[in-house]
């Protein structure tokens, strides 16, 4: 583990990236709970506030965690984004001629978004249908993006890269055709001279910072981001077209693509997260050693100056089915129910070893930090056994 501040700060620790989107997307989707209690994916954002929220090692020597899999989340989106670049690049760079083609429309206020969302599809499904794109096939890839603009106005568009200059030009040209209203100005295309080239696609679906262009000030708009949120909700972001291969990952992680983070074996054992100060240990040891918070994150997205919302609810669909036990003699708490969700129950158990002893858990208890931490997973100086049992009656 690396204590030195100076190498910290330079990013010799491997654990500091984490930390740091794991600071960013708690203040981020704590704002945006707070500041929009009506919305529609409220209990997202609260999902996303406990994301990577504990650090449990496994038999490979990973530290691995549960992860809310949402969007706006910058933990799951760079994973995601990661997957997408390894998942497409082998094929975008077989294209002979690629090239990078923005449509867009005039921006429209909140009430037309959806009208907008639809009408847009409709028209690329058109074009596509159409008889030159037919009998080519060019392949490529249509990414939906939608951002902030002034007036409360929302700009709704897409990102294409497409193998042949030929017919980057047609769409455009049915772009026009079917949209009356849009400048031929507005559009563009431009070749991909070289890989970094294709990387701007795959950037996030909506820029969560904005700047103030009279001020210079950066700021995040978590209101107007909500709406945007609850318009993309089920919205294909991510679109191959013409035989191009689709990555599975581009709309939703799958468990199988949570990497976690090796480390050395002083290092594996129970970390979790304490906001402000970062991922610590039962004994106190900070997994990131001197490295300091960002300041700048607070700055930006507001304090978080009121108690942090209890974490989501992982009740079995028939919570009357089953109840946690445990052994009087492990715990010093009162015996108590504990539900837990259905997924837990398999016959893999391992085991991992802490300051205060020897655990053996369910594997997949281990993905499931919080529910855990709900069961009060704390050795009082024995091996913990933990069994799920049917509730009886």
């Amino acid at each position: 583990m690396y204590r030195d501040k100076d190498k910290a700060n330079l990013g010799y620790n491997p654990n500091i990236k984490a930390t740091k989107k794991k600071h960013i997307s708690q203040h981020m989707a704590y704002q945006l709970y707070y500041q929009n209690e009506d919305s529609s994916i409220r209990s997202s954002y609260q999902n996303t506030i406990y994301c990577r929220n504990s650090l449990v090692p496994n038999e490979e020597g990973k530290l691995i965690s549960n992860y809310c899999k949402n969007r706006w989340c910058p933990t799951c989106q760079s994973i995601r984004i990661a997957k997408l670049i390894d998942g497409y690049k082998n094929s975008l760079n077989t294209f002979k001629d690629p090239q990078f083609v923005t449509l867009t429309l005039p921006t429209i206020p909140l009430e037309e978004l959806d009208n907008r969302i639809d009408e847009m599809r409709s028209a690329w499904q058109k074009i596509l249908a159409s008889t030159h794109f037919r009998k080519h096939r060019p392949q490529g890839l249509r990414k939906t993006e939608c951002t902030l603009r002034p007036n409360n106005l929302y700009h709704y568009h897409y990102h294409i890269i497409i193998d042949g200059e030929e017919h980057g030009r047609k769409i455009i040209q049915e772009w026009l055709k079917r949209f009356p209203q849009a400048k031929a100005e507005a559009q563009d295309i431009r070749r991909i001279e070289n890989e970094n080239g294709y990387l701007e696609i795959f950037k996030y679906f909506t820029k969560l910072i904005a700047q103030d262009k009279t001020t210079g000030k950066r700021y995040i708009d978590f209101k107007r981001l909500n709406n945007i949120f609850e318009k993309m909700k089920g919205t294909r972001v991510f679109q191959p077209f013409g035989g191009l291969r689709a990555v599975e990952v581009d709309e939703e992680i799958h468990e199988d693509d949570l990497e976690g983070q090796y480390v050395e074996e002083d290092l594996r054992k129970i970390w979790t997260w304490a906001t402000g100060v970062g991922y610590v240990s039962e004994d106190g040891e900070i997994l990131t050693g001197d490295y300091e918070l960002p300041s700048w994150v607070e700055e930006l997205c507001g304090k978080m100056d009121k108690e942090l919302p209890p974490p989501p609810d992982c009740r079995p669909k028939d919570i009357d089915n089953f109840e946690y036990t445990h052994t009087e003699n492990v715990y010093t708490e009162p015996k108590e129910k504990v539900y837990i969700s259905d997924d837990l129950f398999s016959d893999d158990v391992y085991t991992f070893n802490d300051i205060k002893g020897t655990y053996s858990i369910r594997e997949e208890q281990a993905d499931h930090i919080r529910i855990l931490e709900r069961m009060g997973l704390r050795n009082k100086g024995g091996d913990l056994n933990p069994q799920i049992q049917p509730k009886k009656g």
